[in-house]
């Protein structure tokens, strides 16, 4: 918004954004200056859409009554039925009653609808004077005679558009400015026709008598407050108002006052100005005629091509004296002059008002106004940049200058700090300051120029070029590189002031640490080095060997400057500059810097910002960020190296204060970043499935990061220990897949015991609140900060159910069930950010099971409940599936082959020495006998075989007391945890009796182990020497198995007896 010291105007005379589709410009031109017609709000004109009947009648009324205000007529009224809801209907009225309009048959007017060329052109004929009845505009033949009269009048001269058509705005506009320049009619009672002699034998146009128009034709040579002087064109001579009946010659000057526009865009040009009645204090409108050539340009563009002006791609010729005349629109004022064409070329010295030049923001218009197809007229108008460095109520200062709002025109926008634009301003004889644009972007490439006219530079910025002088240290030209995200301000194509800081204080994001370079790493192949950028991303790149320094010649630790893709890296070394603002003190051959450890931790000599980034990495190609708080809260025994540690340092303001804002620092040989407390995953995850060792030495497994399920490689992985359930922190997973920087110090979930938080081992505990930002366990409270990684789980799923949805602030965080003894059990695990102060701490890690405990935890309910029932039904085609509570349906599979034959099979675990199960297969309702098959591999098969079955045949399938009779060899008992031999002195009742365990299918409860002394050799009821004792427990067959009834086994040494449906195992044991 711009403030004035007198009444704002609009800026008259520019050009409409879609000029170049305009045919008919003059009268466009003219009927916009008179207010007749208007553009839209977007600056188009839209010259092919056509004119509504309502905005006809509008502008007709325009004319007739110079104004736009038809409330005077609203309330009249009407025989049309459908206008007194409309908008115009005032408009539509007046024209109704000065017979101009009539409506249709049916007494309606039809508003919104198009209005043809020969409906304007009848209602343009009443307005001039043609009496409706006399003329015969009416009637039968209505459309003939119209087009009669007015094609005689002149209304429809260089109107290129059917008339019986809808009327294009830019026709509308050339009828009605046809209709101003025709001379009003009466009927003549002496001759019965129409003629142009009014009452008192005068001639008078339409312009004249509705609008009182005088016409003035010159070049608009200068603009002074609200005063315009023209200079007269006597080619116009007959049109033009003053005239050599007047004695005015051509080039004689004429002066306008009380101008209610700002015409300045026309200046130099020739133009029509509009008056009332010939009287020049009463302007109603001025605009530049078709007969000018205008060429706007800047300063900067333009060069010499030999004795031609050269700008945008095009040389124009100058007239033949090889001079132009000169309108100089000054910072302090307005100076006319005559100029060599030289004067315009920017590759030349400063001309006499520093105007040329590539860093030039002077605005220019080149005018041929005598059509002979040189340039014979310019206008220079100057704009100076400079710095607003205070704003206060009443004033500004400006390159070093106070400026009032009282007295100027000054950008109320403007703030302290900022650049703007000086120029001018003829109509309101002040000076006018607007704020310079504002782009933010990436600089993207640079050019070095030099020129007779000073030095500069060309900046690519989002894609556009901007010039900047290189000679001022102002422009801030020194602080930027490529790459940078920066803030510059632009007007004209040049670049004011220009700064790497984008106002966030954003991390460059073209600068990387190398993290690793193949030295001791396995994974790093060829010439590929690993990058750790400062916000924490972490990449394998490849490097362009050709145009980068190559991959096995960086070091480690040290920043470098990054361009290219990931597969063809740049890196450069660093330089002694800003970087997106920040500083670099390591660069070139500079060494790194030393890092000081104790009461006041440093980098360089100097304090770290709490918000810095500091990147610690290990020898093993490892890397993590911490804060600046974190680092200095570091002890002297934390192991990073401190002589020469830091190899990349990068300063900048921090509250007013010189600090370390970004550095890489080496953690000690033998140590690795896990030593590093504060230090923290980038990522964490939860294993869903057990790993898959692949035959190259990678495994695979799908983790749940939070929120998605994620398949990975890991180069040189373990499958064991990466089991279901293991929690995991890592770096990132590059584009091949690859997880880098794996952490599994956490471990199996279920295997943490810890309860105690800690900020960097897993805790366990039971949530008892039910919020969406902090967890309770024991007495304090946990946060949850948009920067903590959760992983919502339910631990009792597998594979990809496991993960759960979460959305941070929405999702509620599951409070803990308890037990039956009322206590709340375990369903978080939680790695904390900071130190627990005052019972609350935020959160690093939150893993809780939605299911309000982890599966593994035992509530202490009985475990006695019946298992639940397996059978059902299923039907695939033509083929009907039953079964009992002794076999799952889904496990029964059938087909049949080419030949007609039915096969069931029946699954055969490993180790079956027979299955058994009693089927009963129907065709059609007729049993058919079903042969048992042997098993093969997995699978024990019945077949039915003569039928010729098909898909036509109704079939049907009843499984019934399936069973699996197991084998069990020598050894062949997967049991943990059996008896041991008891020691000598032990009392029977301290002997163990908690029962084995197994994992192995087939076998089902095991009974807890009952202890007898057979052989008693010493005191009763104790373990004596030479005593022989055994310790027996069963083994249940599990549902759908059954084991080889009266074989014997053994065990380790125990003897196993079998019915079938139990294992009966006794250990026996001499004591030594």
């Amino acid at each position: 918004m711009l403030a004035f010291a007198c009444a704002f105007t609009m800026f008259a005379g520019a050009a409409f954004t879609d000029e170049a589709d305009i045919q008919a410009k003059d009268a466009v031109n003219m009927l916009t200056a008179l207010g007749v017609i208007e553009g839209d709000p977007d600056g188009s004109f839209r010259p092919d859409a056509t004119v509504t009947r309502a905005e006809m009648a509008k502008m007709i009324f325009v004319v007739r009554n110079n104004s736009i205000d038809d409330s005077a007529y609203e309330n009249n009224s009407s025989k049309l039925t459908d206008i007194n809801s409309h908008w115009a209907k005032g408009y539509i009225k007046f024209c109704e009653s000065q017979g101009i309009i009539a409506g249709y048959g049916d007494n309606t007017f039809k508003p919104d609808a198009t209005v043809t060329g020969v409906e304007a052109a009848k209602m343009l004929l009443v307005l001039a004077g043609y009496d409706a009845d006399k003329a015969g505009l009416v009637g039968h033949n209505w459309s003939t005679n119209t087009l009669r009269y007015a094609g005689s009048a002149g209304l429809l001269d260089d109107v290129n558009s059917g008339l019986e058509q809808g009327l294009p705005r830019q026709y509308a506009a050339q009828m009605i400015a046809n209709t101003l320049d025709t001379n009003r009619v009466k009927w003549s009672t002496d001759s019965d026709s129409f003629d142009d002699i009014l009452n008192g034998g005068v001639k008078e146009t339409v312009g004249s008598a509705y609008m009182g128009l005088s016409y003035d034709y010159g070049t608009l040579t200068s603009i002074e407050t609200d005063s315009l002087t023209i200079k007269i064109d006597a080619d116009y001579d007959s049109d033009n108002y003053h005239n050599s009946d007047r004695n005015y010659s051509n080039g004689d000057l004429v002066n306008f006052t009380k101008v209610s526009e700002d015409y300045t865009s026309l200046l130099g040009q020739k133009v029509k100005v509009m008056f009332k009645d010939g009287k020049t204090n009463n302007v109603l409108g001025v605009y530049a005629v078709s007969d000018n050539t205008v060429y706007n340009t800047l300063m900067k563009n333009v060069e010499l091509d030999g004795q031609k002006l050269k700008f945008e791609g095009s040389s124009y010729s100058v007239d033949s004296t090889k001079s132009i005349d000169l309108t100089f629109v000054g910072i302090d004022g307005v100076e006319t002059d005559t100029v060599a064409y030289t004067y315009f070329d920017k590759d030349a010295a400063a001309n006499e008002h520093d105007t040329n030049g590539n860093t030039s923001l002077a605005e220019v218009t080149f005018v041929d106004s005598d059509g002979n197809n040189k340039i014979d007229t310019a206008i220079v108008f100057e704009k100076i940049g400079g710095e607003v460095t205070n704003v206060a109520s009443d004033k500004i200062t400006f390159a070093g200058k106070s400026y009032k709002f009282a007295d100027e025109i000054i950008d109320e926008e403007l703030e302290a700090d900022d650049y703007a634009v000086m120029s001018y301003s003829m109509y309101e004889d002040c000076k006018e300051i607007v704020k310079a644009d504002i782009v933010t972007d990436e600089l993207e490439g640079s050019k070095n120029k030099t020129s007779d006219n000073g030095n500069y530079s060309q900046y690519e910025i989002a894609g556009t070029w901007y010039n900047i002088d290189t000679t001022d240290s102002d422009t801030g030209y020194e602080n930027v590189s490529v790459g940078d995200t920066v803030k510059a301000y632009v007007a004209n194509g040049v670049i004011l002031n220009v700064d790497t800081d984008d106002g966030t204080g954003a991390i460059p994001t073209n600068v990387a640490v190398v993290v690793g370079n193949g030295s001791g790493s396995t994974t790093l192949y060829g010439d590929q080095v690993k990058l750790r950028y400062f916000d924490g991303t972490l990449k394998t790149v490849t490097i362009d060997s050709d145009n980068s320094i190559a991959g096995n010649d960086t070091q480690l630790g040290r920043a470098y400057k990054v361009s290219g893709s990931d597969s063809a890296t740049k890196l450069e070394e660093l330089k002694n500059q800003k970087y997106n603002g920040y500083l670099a003190l390591v660069y070139g051959s500079e060494d790194a810097k030393n890092v000081a450890l104790g009461s006041n931790n440093t980098i360089a000599g100097k304090r770290v910002a709490d918000d810095a980034v500091i990147v610690v990495w290990d020898e093993n190609g490892s890397s993590k960020t911490i804060t600046g708080k974190q680092f200095n809260n570091l002890t002297s025994s934390a192991d990073l190296v401190t002589t020469k540690g830091a190899g990349a340092v990068f300063t900048k303001d921090y509250n007013g204060l010189d600090r370390v804002r970004l550095a890489s620092v080496e953690v000690k040989s033998g140590s690795t970043i896990g030593d590093i407390s504060g230090t923290s995953n980038d990522n964490y995850g939860y294993i869903t499935a057990d790993a898959v060792e692949r035959s190259n030495g990678d495994v695979t497994y799908t983790l749940w990061n939070g929120s998605e399920n994620l398949t990975v490689k890991e180069e040189n992985g373990t499958a064991s220990d990466r089991a279901k359930g293991t929690v995991i922190g890592y770096g990132s997973i590059d584009a091949d897949g690859y997880i880098q920087d794996v952490d599994d110090s956490y471990g199996l979930l279920k295997s943490v015991s810890n309860t105690t938080p800690s900020q960097s081992n897993l805790a366990v505990g039971a949530n008892k609140a039910s919020t969406t930002r902090s967890i309770s366990v024991g007495d304090n409270q946990l946060n949850v900060t948009a920067d903590t990684k959760v992983l919502v789980i339910d631990s009792s799923e597998d594979d990809d159910a496991i993960g759960q949805e979460y959305i941070y602030g929405t999702t509620t965080l599951r409070k803990a069930d308890k037990d039956v003894n009322d206590d709340y059990m375990n369903n978080v695990a939680y790695i904390l950010d900071e130190a627990v102060v005052d019972g609350e701490a935020d959160l690093e890690l939150l893993i809780i099971d939605n299911t309000g405990k982890f599966d593994w935890i035992d509530d202490g309910s009985s475990d006695d409940e019946e298992e639940e029932e397996e059978g059902g039904s299923s039907t695939k085609d033509n083929i009907t599936v039953t079964t009992d509570a002794s076999l799952a349906v889904d496990k029964v599979l059938t087909s049949i082959d080419g030949s007609g034959n039915l096969t069931i099979a029946l699954p055969a675990p490993t180790g079956a020495a027979s299955v058994t199960a009693d089927i009963t297969v129907k065709v059609d309702g007729i049993n058919a006998t079903a042969a048992e098959g042997s098993i093969t591999v997995d699978q024990k098969t019945w077949t039915v075989t003569g039928k010729n079955l098909s898909d036509k045949n109704k079939i049907t399938v009843d499984v019934k007391n399936y069973k699996v009779v197991m084998t069990v060899a020598e050894g062949a008992l997967t049991l943990s945890d059996v008896p041991a031999k008891p020691v000598d002195g032990t009392a029977e009742a301290a002997l163990p009796t908690t029962a084995p365990t197994t994992t192995q299918a087939g076998l089902g409860t095991i009974s807890a182990v009952t202890w007898a002394e057979t052989t008693d050799n010493g005191t009763p009821n104790q373990v004596d020497s030479t005593d022989v004792w055994t310790a027996t427990f069963t083994i249940a067959a599990d549902n759908g198995y059954q084991f080889v009834n009266g074989g014997t086994y053994t065990l380790g040494g125990a003897t196993v007896t079998a019915t079938t449906t139990q294992l009966t195992v006794v250990f026996t044991f001499t004591i030594d």
